[in-house]
């Protein structure tokens, strides 16, 4: 069984791998490195061309803004870019990361996406990154599993990593 969790909801006796935000500190586990978690400032070019180039941070901050569970991941792209003051209490917060990313490539706004889980639609232009500002520079997506997994486990891990190993960078 495989299963997608945060780092902390720890391998249970029903679970053989987790696809985890965050590597797993435990002894009896261990987490691999699948890719990155950083994130930057994107939208579709469908709500570029309503809305015009958004080049700048300010601009930026003038655009509807999507929000991934929390609006805290804003607060810190504005900070890191310099824009001061901008209220980041409007716009949608998504409890649903897939939901986000329907609403980002729908056009209904800029959202900051993972660069690495967006490949694919920014590859094949349905997203595009609009700045090279970016959040969770220090976070990752890890594949968890029993520091001694079965065979079927190591070699299903080792499918799983070639399968979303970084191509080329965004």
């Amino acid at each position: 069984r495989v299963a997608y969790a945060k780092a902390e909801d720890r391998l249970e006796d029903d679970n053989d791998i987790l696809i985890t935000l965050g590597a797993d500190p435990s002894p009896h586990v261990t987490s691999l490195k699948l890719f990155s978690r950083i994130s930057r400032p994107a939208c579709s070019p469908h709500y570029l061309a309503r809305k015009g180039r958004l080049e700048t941070a300010a601009a930026i901050a003038a655009a509807d803004l999507l929000h991934d569970e929390t609006r805290q991941g804003w607060q810190e792209w504005f900070s890191k870019s310099g824009v001061e003051g901008r209220d980041v209490g409007s716009g949608p917060v998504f409890a649903d990361f897939n939901i986000l990313a329907t609403a980002v490539i729908a056009g209904h706004g800029v959202a900051l996406c993972p660069v690495e889980v967006f490949r694919e639609e920014l590859r094949r232009g349905d997203l595009v990154v609009l700045s090279d500002i970016s959040t969770d520079d220090d976070k990752g997506y890890f594949l968890t599993m029993s520091a001694q997994p079965s065979s079927a486990e190591a070699r299903f891990a080792e499918w799983f990593r070639d399968q979303v190993s970084v191509k080329a960078e965004v």
